[in-house]
């Protein structure tokens, strides 16, 4: 029996924590090839004037990507925010960080959903995961 979100998404970090800078920070391409919808899920801890996150999109891992209109948002200090991307028009969907005068980036993640098939595997390094059933009170 398939019960565990773990088991009905695929997550994976797509920018690392980065400290306090102005430069933009792109996602690894997330490949949407069985998917239907995608959530970038992220925070920031410090944002300067001119910060926003947005999606876009591409044919192609490597090819040149566009923006998906309307997925720009404004990020200010302790944000955090979802772009929730369903049924998109490409193949590859990036999240793209622009970092006005300062930002300090927590990690972004994409988690991928309504998977042609159930069972996903997660992707990437995760530190661990574990799943309990009804689990007892008593020490962790």
């Amino acid at each position: 029996m398939i019960g565990y979100l773990s088991e009905l998404v695929q997550i994976e970090e797509v920018i690392t924590t980065a400290a306090a800078a102005a430069a933009t920070s792109t996602s690894a391409a997330v490949n949407m090839a069985g998917f239907d919808g995608c959530a970038f899920v992220g925070s920031i801890s410090a944002a300067g004037a001119g910060s926003l996150a947005k999606a876009q999109q591409s044919a192609t891992s490597g090819g040149t990507y566009v923006d998906l209109e309307g997925t720009s948002q404004p990020l200010t200090t302790n944000t955090r925010f979802i772009i929730d991307i369903q049924n998109p028009g490409k193949q590859f969907l990036k999240c793209i960080v622009i970092r006005g005068t300062s930002v300090v980036l927590g990690g972004i993640w994409a988690i991928r959903y309504r998977g042609k098939s159930l069972a996903q595997s997660q992707a990437g390094a995760l530190l661990g995961l574990e799943k309990f059933v009804s689990p007892a009170e008593g020490t962790a």
